[in-house]
């Protein structure tokens, strides 16, 4: 009998890189064409491994393919509009997928159930904004722009970066604001902006870092800091931040309240090498007395 389910585990294990493989193939596919058939022969994949790794007990490939099979579901369905982001989110799947296959064969599949856990969470997120009335796909990044100090341009500069981040997306706040800009008397240095968009990070950088005077562009990603709801918060922010994504965590009035656990959070998660920022002035002095502060 053990033979016989160490027979059924290696030929899982060897079907199943073989699964992997055409999925990688199907989501590069379903990048360039958006194609409904191509959706379509990816839930199948994903359907097949979490039945496969159910039948020889890999509970955590199961669960791991069943999460990403729901969001696929909801894809086929049009209930979760399909963006560059969300082919992004799985293909961080199919690398999970293959990191807990991989993690079964060698014996160790707790290196990897951080990592799954928090992709997993990332699949129920994109779910769940779809049925809340978000925007699957959209991203609320921090965008700064270091301008040259030397430039005699530095207003003009700034008010045409802004105008042009406007085009891409919705502009909440910036600091400076345009309409300061236009009354005059200041010489920023440093354009801020919070941009609801659906453009590309790469995007963005790229049609902004061809402006003269322009010397970087840094793009994070906004995840508002609520004391009420921190584990969400906190869940949003490691999926980001897993995914290769830069995390700025902003400052509500009406969401936080600066006591001992709120100030404990936000020094952890400056530690984690997130960023913290604020559009009220008040909680811009706060920070700014902040030593843990990250500009």
């Amino acid at each position: 009998m053990l033979k016989l389910s160490l027979d059924f585990l290696n030929l899982f294990l060897e079907e199943a890189e073989e699964q992997l493989d055409l999925l990688e193939k199907l989501l590069l596919e379903l990048e360039e064409t958006g194609s409904q058939e191509v959706l379509d022969a990816i839930f199948r994949v994903a359907h097949t491994l979490k039945g496969s790794a159910a039948c020889v007990g890999l509970k955590q490939v199961s669960e791991f393919a069943h999460k990403m099979e729901n969001l696929l579901d909801r894809l086929r369905r049009s209930e979760v509009p399909l963006s560059p982001n969300i082919c992004s989110l799985l293909l961080q799947g199919r690398d999970v997928l293959r990191s807990l296959v991989r993690a079964a064969r060698e014996g160790d599949p707790e290196v990897i159930l951080e990592e799954a856990a928090v992709v997993g969470k990332s699949f129920e997120h994109t779910i769940k904004g779809s049925l809340d009335g978000e925007t699957p796909g959209a991203f609320r990044l921090v965008v700064e722009v270091r301008l040259d100090p030397a430039s005699s341009m530095k207003e003009a500069r700034a008010f045409v970066l802004l105008k042009r981040l406007e085009e891409v997306g919705n502009v909440e706040a910036s600091i400076p604001e345009a309409e300061d800009l236009l009354r005059g008397g200041i010489s920023p240095e440093r354009v801020t902006a919070i941009v609801n968009t659906e453009i590309s990070e790469e995007d963005i950088r790229g049609c902004l870092a061809g402006y003269p005077d322009v010397l970087s562009v840094d793009i994070m990603y906004a995840v508002e800091f609520d004391c009420q709801n921190w584990e969400s918060c906190r869940q949003k922010a490691e999926a980001l931040s897993a995914s290769g994504k830069r995390v700025a965590l902003k400052l509500e009035r009406e969401k936080v309240r600066l006591d001992a656990e709120a100030l404990k959070r936000l020094a952890a998660a400056a530690l984690k090498g997130y960023s913290i920022y604020a559009t009220d002035p008040f909680f811009q002095g706060i920070l700014n007395r902040m030593t843990f502060y990250r500009t």
